[in-house]
């Protein structure tokens, strides 16, 4: 029997055959494409990372920002209160309740010039606002 038809020789050079294609597939095909990937993965990584960054820095002057906001809205909300009070003061004066009184038939705001009076009074009491000729 020859060596080259010994169930053995056949058995380790087929091992060996195949080892040497499977080793060139892996060394030229798989293991290139998967770094490839790989580093696909990384470049996109670094990309998140560098919008992250750009992010932070938008948030870095997100207080000071907030903070003027609020500084404004409080001046503002201190006048709407203020405004909000005389109103109130006004309303409350202009009350029903506050309106008549019982030892004068006139409202209150109107008793300054009366039924009967002469046409000078009322000149007298809203001279800027009544432009009377007759």
């Amino acid at each position: 029997m020859n060596w080259k038809d010994h169930p053995l020789a056949v058995a380790t050079v087929s091992i060996a055959a195949t080892t040497i294609i499977i080793l060139t597939v892996m060394f030229t095909a798989v293991i290139p494409t998967w770094l490839r990937s790989k580093d696909n993965e990384i470049a996109a990584k670094q990309a998140e990372i560098a919008a992250l960054d750009a992010r932070m820095v938008n948030l870095e002057a997100e207080p000071t920002r907030l903070k003027a906001e609020l500084e404004g809205l409080g001046g503002h909300m201190r006048k709407v209160e203020s405004e909000n009070i005389k109103l109130r003061r006004d309303l409350d004066r202009l009350s029903h309740d506050n309106l008549f009184s019982v030892d004068d038939v006139y409202p209150r705001g109107f008793r300054s010039v009366r039924i009967g009076d002469r046409i000078d009074v009322v000149s007298q009491v809203y001279a800027a606002e009544a432009a009377i000729k007759d």
